[in-house]
């Protein structure tokens, strides 16, 4: 065999280092689909090579040719977990834990992901535990039961089918991540109980639908969006039988799932229509912010969706335009580095 060139050889050196950044920087399940990724390449690339050899006029020396059909597929098929790095070094996902305060009350915001990785609930109950031993409140996000068509056409208007809790749970097993029900089952159950210091802060699925159909009557060319009660489904797709199908790839998809969700900021464009934007985030901020107003705690905590934190503030403001964010810190929702 001939020898390599020093272009050949300066290829195949930048190929190395590739694979050895990927290797320290993911150094678990991650890495081993990076290296059958390049050994795949290497693979075809020597085959290539030798059929070219064999079945056709082209002669290049066999070490460039090796070298060049071994780059250039290792350069395409990294792209994946290149661009996995990529989000996960410039974009992670992180949610804001803000104190917002009028100069006599303060509000400890904290920011919810529907899924997310233990570590970050756990983070999430050490805070709630402290609030309890200190006695203060906890306003929780969740909305309450009514009647099931209110239900169902909620869903179909938000582009959901199904159970909410059995999606989230689905969601988070394809992405190696836990749901928030599970994750917060004690602040959970306390809530549900009555505890005086766990109290529900959210709407109804009847308060939606009904303030719903006041914006379509305000609104008409709304009515685009709008899905009646009778076309609404409760039907959900068979999610566990899907993952079971995804369970070969289940690294690639549950890194390629994280950083779907790192890119859209959890919320995969949820403002997008009139419902989402009018009623999943106004009305709720409003609803919020009033039960914040009538409070009369000195001292609040909130577990709410991040997406309502800045249409929380600014319903305070209607209220006492003294509100404002006072400090802000960051919690990472998930890292890439916990796949398995």
């Amino acid at each position: 065999m001939n020898s390599f060139s020093s272009r050949s050889r300066i290829l195949l050196a930048v190929v190395v280092v590739c694979c050895a950044a990927l290797l320290t920087w993911f150094m678990h399940a991650l890495a081993l689909v990076a290296l059958t990724v390049v050994a795949l390449a290497a693979a075809v690339a020597v085959g290539v090579a030798e059929a070219l050899r064999r079945w056709t006029r082209f002669r290049p020396r066999t070490a460039r040719t090796f070298a060049l059909w071994f780059t250039s597929l290792s350069a395409l098929a990294s792209l994946w977990p290149l661009a996995v790095l990529l989000v996960q070094v410039f974009a992670p996902l992180r949610v804001p834990v803000a104190t917002l305060t009028n100069g006599t009350r303060s509000v400890e915001f904290h920011g919810m992901i529907h899924i997310g990785s233990p570590a970050f609930y756990a983070d999430v109950a050490r805070d709630l535990s402290r609030a309890e031993r200190e006695g203060v409140p906890v306003l929780h996000e969740g909305v309450r039961r009514s009647r099931e068509m209110d239900r169902r056409r909620v869903m179909a208007l938000t582009g959901s089918s199904g159970d909410l809790t059995t999606n989230y749970r689905a969601q988070a097993a394809g992405c190696g991540l836990v749901d928030q029900a599970d994750a917060l089952t004690d602040a959970r159950r306390k809530r549900d109980a009555g505890h005086p210091l766990h109290r529900v802060a959210d709407v109804s699925y009847g308060d939606m639908v009904a303030e719903w159909d006041r914006l379509l009557k305000r609104t008409p060319e709304w009515r685009r969006f709008d899905v009646p009660a009778h076309l609404a489904s409760g039907e959900g797709p068979d999610w566990n039988a899907m993952l079971d199908q995804l369970r070969p790839v289940r690294v690639p998809f549950a890194a390629t799932c994280r950083a779907i969700l790192s890119l859209s900021r959890g919320r995969a464009g949820v403002e997008t229509t009139p419902f989402a934007r009018e009623i999943i985030y106004g009305l709720r901020d409003r609803h919020l912010a009033r039960l914040i107003h009538e409070d009369s705690a000195r001292r609040l905590v909130v577990l709410y969706g991040a997406g309502h934190l800045e249409g929380t503030l600014r319903a305070l403001r209607s209220f006492d335009p003294a509100w404002r964010v006072e400090s802000t810190r960051w919690r990472s929702a998930f890292s890439f580095r916990e796949i398995r």
